[in-house]
């Protein structure tokens, strides 16, 4: 029993020990977890704040709408294509930011190294900025990451000695001056625009099946509808040599106008386009708003193309088609042993007219479910949804795809597309 007591006063100082050290290991936890959530909004601001200067540098918007936040010394931006952006000011702190400025050539320039990249124009990009696991800054262009390199041809660090802070100072001045958002970069360069409420123009391409990747497809001679909200005195629209667009008035209410695109014939477009198709500004469609002297633009890319509707009747036409790269003709399958050629059209998969039952080549039409139902093996097989469109067609397996395997056979084909 004496010896028990006589380690009490032991035990009881490893106890408290290891209450210490586990209230330091749980500090150095929370200090980490508030490093790292503080340097990835330190990435946050600067991608944001370049997406400003972006937009700065372009002067193809207005700002219809600035609001001031002082606990953040940040600035709401909605422009004229309803567009939201933040710009963060900051005040002194601790973090190292580059500094970004833009070159008599219109180049972006950071840290004084020329990146010979374009920072002015519709193709101009966007550098996007990050910290690497060494705590680093990169900087990609859009063809892959690379360090951001100080005067001293040194990568940089994203913070400098001590605590970790996102308030720091990217540009050198921000102020609203006659309505008007001044923005100062750090060489003293002066970027502007105009804020304008009720100046408003934004091509509306959500939702719209034919634009994609930023471009809008139409087939030769077919028409689409846009919407575009519009706010201001006079709208005008402009469209590349070949194609229509008429831009109805706005309704009083919704402010949407709508516009009326049409795609040249296909005949007009070998000769109106072909000659340019390198341009890129042979397929701007652009709307303009102007409220007094201030303009608000909005561009999309067009481009007309060849809408198939049914590969099926080109194919029995004689034509060649050409799907993903494999091209097909009637006549080359005419003459072959146990093929078909076959379009479903059905919607149901009970019927005999919608299974696969042998080799050959099957159109499916939007809408319409196939039943694989062959039993034997593949020497020659094409399943093709029967439109250049979107609109999907059902392939039901009920067997497998039995590829012919034998050595002394001609290589088997299965494609589906």
């Amino acid at each position: 029993m004496k010896n028990f007591k006589s380690l009490l006063p032991f035990l009881l100082m490893l106890f408290v020990w290891a209450g210490c050290d586990t209230d330091d290991l749980r500090n150095d936890v929370d200090e980490l977890k508030n490093r790292v959530e503080s340097l990835e909004a330190q990435v946050s601001a600067i991608n944001d704040n370049m997406n400003v200067l972006k937009v700065l540098t372009d002067g193809k918007q207005t700002i219809q709408s600035c609001v001031y936040d002082e606990a953040s010394n940040s600035y709401k931006l909605v422009l004229s294509d309803n567009t939201e952006l933040t710009l963060t000011q900051g005040k002194q702190g601790t973090v190292n930011y580059p500094q970004i400025t833009i070159s008599q050539n219109g180049t972006w320039v950071i840290n004084g190294e020329d990146s010979g990249k374009g920072a002015v124009g519709d193709n101009a990009p966007t550098p996007k900025f990050a910290i690497d696991a060494n705590g680093y800054w990169t900087v990609d262009f859009g063809n892959g990451a690379t360090q951001v390199l100080g005067a001293d041809g040194q990568p940089v660090l994203a913070t400098t000695s001590g605590s970790v802070t996102v308030t720091d100072e990217f540009f050198k001045d921000v102020d609203v001056v006659n309505g008007e958002l001044v923005v100062t970069l750090q060489n003293d360069e002066v970027y502007s625009l105009p804020i304008v409420e009720a100046l408003v123009c934004d091509i509306q391409t959500e939702n719209v099946n034919e634009f994609k990747n930023g471009v809008l497809t139409v087939g030769y001679g077919q028409e689409v509808l846009l919407n575009v909200v519009v706010k201001g005195d006079n709208a005008f629209v402009s469209a590349p040599a070949g194609w229509t667009a008429v831009l109805g008035e706005p309704d009083a209410q919704t402010n949407i106008a709508v516009l009326t695109l049409k795609a040249p014939a296909e005949s007009a477009a070998s000769t109106t386009l072909g000659r340019a198709a390198t341009a890129d500004n042979t397929k701007d469609l652009t709307v303009q708003v102007n409220k007094g002297v201030a303009w608000a633009v909005d561009k999309i890319q067009v481009e007309a193309t060849k809408v198939i509707s049914s590969y099926y009747d080109l194919f029995v036409a004689g034509e060649a088609i050409n799907i993903e790269g494999i091209e097909l003709k009637k006549s080359d399958w005419e003459s072959v042993d146990n093929f078909t050629i076959k379009q479903i059209t059905s919607a149901g998969n009970g019927s005999d007219e919608n299974k696969i039952t042998q080799n050959g080549i099957y159109f499916i039409q939007p809408g319409a479910t196939a039943v694989y139902a062959f039993t034997g093996a593949v020497t020659n097989m094409y399943i093709i949804r029967d439109a250049s469109n979107d609109k999907t067609a059902t392939l039901k397996m009920n067997e497998y795809a039995r590829l012919n395997n034998n050595s002394d056979a001609v290589n088997s084909t299965f494609f589906c597309g």
